[in-house]
């Protein structure tokens, strides 16, 4: 099959990062400036006409790096405008998405770095390109000749390095996935474009509201929330010290005994602004105005395990939300009533955030449909461990006349009867499940014990640590057996761990999983740490490679992400096959959209559906709750 290398400079008044590729294609000021091509191997083109692009073969495939923005512009801008069939998603590849299969920098000036590439980016032209890109008041709509030639090269040059690194990278792994995502994100989520208003309008007066009251016990030194080295600098001179003003510093602060009463004060009204959700809702109305829907919100393969992470309004980051009548909640802020909020709900910014994912709703005459996978990385980490006294507690859960897993996990550990657990017993054993699977110590189950509310001594603490993995001896027998043979196949060239096969390929060591699809770790080094021999890579971090350390209980957490994110990806896959209108997938949950009469059969088959084990996963329990909803909730 023939491939097209194609890439387009554009210009708009809008930020196509604000808005995302859709809603920046169909803008009325977004207009093509050039565009550059290439067929196969054979010599990049460009032209400014774009009629010339009927041309190009009609049985090819196109590729792009970021080619979600070059798919919007061609069927979302030149289809409408030039008459040009628009281009399905089969025929598209992504260079930018295979990148972020192999852990490289998603940029493709990074990219090119990272590879060695011969080809590099034209970093003059891309000046030139962020300056003509958006017009404003003090430069003409209209580029010279000049201008417009130079952009010309810079775009030529973009193809020629996309091509390079296509080459070298190799074919989009798993395109029935990445088809998949754009289709997701092609479809997007009905927003409530009244609620996103209201929300930002009382959210910012209330905000005004807190940093004249700042004002005030400051005496003028802070006048706003947001003011956080000046909040620092006034608290220090109070006696509070302190050098963040992190959500969890905040806590902490005001947990401190002989807190002075304006201090106090101040900490509050830092900790609730801080929660205000207005940076979630702009992105909501700046990315659905055409008609409502707000698209583009999955990065594929955003996480290092192949997760999807979130673009936007990053809705994978939505508080979890704790009102119970959300509906109630939501038509509030869809009044706009203040006075109202704050007497039915208390606390206005608390509120929003509570709110906040209620802003997603279904179109008239549909609803949400919303399966979440219950316990799904507890459930593999027993699994792929071959923990078969959990994999028995789980599979007699489902079935309706097990124990809590909680208070399993606090009888196996310490030797009392599930009966006897207490609650606060109970919440011993839930820190511990959540804290200490991957190789977790006292930090981690320290960090996690103080989300929950469990005070322990040290001494407890350990022997918490002890008596959990003294109950899981074929999950501490995991961490180190996947090091080992991280590290052996790192040395050797290949070697394996219950089913987990590692490889070294170029310069990539693959982990390969379950159902055949590999992690891969770029440039493998083994050297000397503290106890023993230690994996290194280049890992990407802020767009660039940097190294990282791993171990076993890392390498285990990341096959495990790993399994369940391949789990999910198989009940996704198989829910579009039946033709469920997938609209999101946050952590391990899928929303769809269906019509309301048929929502009860369909929440029903949905899933039956993902409940259907792969076949590469035999043996391993699963669970899948889910509900119907007006409102997008939690």
């Amino acid at each position: 099959m023939r491939m097209i290398h194609i890439d387009f400079e554009t210009r708009s008044e809008l930020n196509v990062k604000d808005v995302g590729p859709v809603e920046y294609a169909r803008h009325s000021s977004t207009q093509i400036l050039c565009a550059a091509y290439a067929v196969d191997d054979g010599p990049v083109k460009s032209t400014t006409y774009i009629y010339d692009l009927r041309d190009l073969p009609k049985d090819a495939v196109f590729a792009a790096h970021n080619a979600a923005f070059e798919r919007a512009i061609w069927n979302y801008l030149i289809t409408p405008q030039y008459g040009f069939a628009p281009i399905p998603i089969h025929r598209w590849r992504c260079s930018m998405a295979r990148a972020a299969q192999l852990g490289l920098p998603q940029s493709l000036e990074q990219l090119a770095v990272a590879l060695g590439l011969l080809n590099r980016k034209d970093i003059e032209g891309g000046k030139l390109m962020k300056v003509m890109s958006t017009p404003n008041a003090q430069q003409d709509l209209f580029v010279n000749e000049s201008q417009l030639n130079r952009l010309t090269e810079y775009c030529k040059q973009d193809v020629e390095v996309e091509r390079e690194a296509f080459e070298v990278m190799g074919e989009l792994q798993e395109l029935d996935v990445w088809f998949l995502d754009q289709k997701i994100n092609e479809r997007g989520l009905m927003i409530d474009r009244v609620l996103c208003q209201n929300a930002i309008d009382i959210l910012e007066k209330e905000i005004i509201a807190r940093g004249k009251r700042l004002g005030d016990i400051t005496a003028g030194v802070v006048t706003a929330p947001t003011q956080v080295a000046k909040i620092i600098q006034w608290l220090n001179s109070c006696g509070v010290y302190t050098t963040s003003l992190a959500i969890d510093q905040v806590d902490k602060l005001l947990l401190s005994k002989n807190l002075p009463a304006d201090a106090k004060a101040v900490l509050q009204i830092r900790q609730l602004s801080a929660k205000a959700s207005t940076a979630k809702f702009r992105p909501m109305l700046d990315r659905s105005v055409s008609d409502g829907r707000m698209r583009d919100n999955l990065r594929y393969h955003g996480a290092f395990t192949g997760r999807w992470s979130g673009t936007g309004a990053q809705i994978q980051n939505f508080p979890r939300g704790s009102e119970p009548c959300i509906e109630t909640l939501a038509d509030a802020f869809v009044e706009g009533d203040q006075s109202k909020i704050e007497l039915l709900f208390g606390d206005v910014i608390e509120a929003g955030k509570n709110v906040l994912r209620a802003a997603i709703t279904a179109p008239g005459g549909r609803r949400l449909l919303v399966w979440d996978f219950g316990q799904i990385e507890a459930r593999v980490l027993a699994w792929v461990a071959g923990e078969k006294w959990k994999l028995n507690a789980f599979e007699q859960l489902d079935q309706g006349f097990g124990d809590d897993l909680y208070k399993l996990a606090y009888s196996k550990s310490f030797g009392v009867s599930v009966g006897q657990v207490t609650k606060a017993q109970r919440q011993v054993g839930k820190v511990m499940e959540l804290a200490l699977g991957y190789q977790g110590g006292v930090a981690a189950f320290n960090s996690m014990a103080a989300i929950y509310g469990v005070e322990l001594d040290l001494k407890e603490v350990e022997r918490a640590k002890d008596s959990w993995r003294k109950a899981h001896p074929k999950t501490v027998r995991f961490w180190y057996g996947i090091q080992d043979a991280a590290l052996g196949a790192t040395e050797q060239g290949e070697a394996s761990f219950r089913g987990i096969k590692f490889y070294v390929l170029d310069n990539f060591l693959h982990c390969e999983l379950p159902s055949g699809r590999p992690i891969v770790y770029y440039r493998p080094k083994v050297v000397e740490g503290n106890f023993g021999k230690q994996l290194t890579y280049q890992k990407t971090a802020n767009g660039r490679l940097v190294k990282e350390s791993t171990y076993g209980g890392k390498l285990t957490e990341n096959v495990v992400s790993a399994i369940a994110r391949d789990v999910l990806v198989c009940g996704m896959l198989k829910l579009d096959y039946s033709d469920f209108d997938i609209c999101a997938s946050v952590h391990d949950e899928v929303v769809a959209e269906c019509d309301e009469a048929m929502a009860d059969t369909e929440l029903k088959r949905g899933a039956a559906i993902m409940e259907q084990i792969p076949n590469w996963a035999e043996g391993l329990p699963l669970t899948v709750d889910g509900f119907i909803s007006k409102r997008y909730r939690k």
